[in-house]
């Protein structure tokens, strides 16, 4: 599914809520960066340095590609605005659009396949957190996050041309990071959750 799926193959609905997502997840991003949990991890991920490889949101200043998708999938998820899919009480762009768009932008790559990889991420993010079920989201685990890093690992994947042994590989390291606990909603830890789903979609899929 990962690496045959293309936007071709889906409806024109499909399309559209996609559009919707990105606009949606970024606007949300965009007023998030200032509220005290972007801010803070920002300041830390500028403080540690590295490559300037991908764009964060509403800053000049790059960073590297894991560092990027973590503060910008904090920012999106700070104020807890973005898309909600009830089919799995989960948040299905924003651990997937900051992990697709920090390795888009790291390797240059076009929008069209930036929107191809997020919506089979998208996708496999609302398939696993529907296979788990809302017996593991009332048990106490974030959802959007335990299930959101595997959409983020299948939609790096896809960007980054992994084989078929690769993505198994990327999925069975994303297994050890999947994590997120409803005990800390509330508090800053939740959009925290995100952001570690990003930034380690993107490590699973390197490490592979």
């Amino acid at each position: 599914f990962a690496i045959t799926g293309h936007l071709n193959d889906i409806s024109n609905s499909t399309k559209k809520i996609l559009q919707l997502s990105v606009v949606d997840w970024m606007a949300v991003a965009l007023v998030g960066k200032d509220e005290p949990v972007a801010r803070l991890t920002r300041q830390l991920e500028y403080e540690t340095g590295g490559s300037p490889e991908s764009v964060v949101i509403g800053n000049k200043n790059r960073l590297p590609a894991r560092s990027a998708a973590y503060t910008n999938g904090i920012a999106g998820h700070a104020l807890d605005y973005d898309d909600t899919h009830f089919d799995y009480l989960g948040h299905p762009s924003v651990v997937v659009l900051s992990a697709a768009l920090a390795i888009s932008d790291k390797y240059k790559l076009s929008f069209e396949e930036f929107k191809n990889a997020s919506i089979i991420g998208m996708e496999t993010s609302c398939r696993i957190g529907k296979w788990l079920g809302r017996k593991h989201y009332r048990s106490g685990f974030h959802i959007t996050s335990t299930s959101g890093i595997f959409g983020a690992t299948i939609a790096v994947s896809k960007l980054m041309g992994l084989s078929l042994e690769q993505i198994e590989n990327a999925l069975c390291i994303a297994t050890s990071h999947s994590s997120g606990l409803k005990e800390q909603f509330g508090s800053m830890v939740k959009p925290y959750h995100i952001g570690m789903g990003a930034h380690s979609g993107i490590q699973s899929s390197i490490l592979s």
